[in-house]
Order: structure tokens, then sequence, then C-alpha cells
């Protein structure tokens, strides 16, 4: 599963570089969303991106206000 998602991640920023290079900025963008909203995977995957960074933003202000915590 987690290989599955590293090369979806993989492909994903090469496709998303490949359409920076676009002459239009407006017509890249239209492209790369209709991509991500028909595409499952990249929905999970991008639910899980914001909840691993929720957490981690959790974690690290926890450790700032008990510095404690970070030696659990």
């Amino acid at each position: 599963m987690r290989i599955s998602l590293l090369k979806h991640v993989l492909a994903s920023t090469q496709e998303e570089k490949k359409l920076l290079s676009f002459q239009s900025r407006r017509d890249a963008v239209k492209t790369l969303n209709s991509k991500k909203f028909n595409n499952p995977e990249f929905l999970q995957l991008n639910l899980f991106s914001r909840v691993r960074q929720k957490a981690f933003l959790l974690l690290f202000f926890l450790t700032k206000l008990k510095p404690s915590i970070a030696l659990v």
C-alpha cells in the first residue's frame, strides 16, 4: 500500500511539474484540478497528508507547551 502511494506521489509531482511548464497557468490549473477530482486515490492521499500534517502540528505545539511530552 505504501509503495503504491509513493509511486502515486512521485507520478503526481512529475505531472505537476509538466503542468507548470505550460504557457497558460489557467489551463494548467484546470487540467490538474480535473485529474485530481476524478481520481479517488488522489483524494484519499490528500486527506491522509492533511491529517498527518495536523497531527504533526499538534505534536509540535504540545511539545512546545510541555517539553516532557517529547520524552514519551
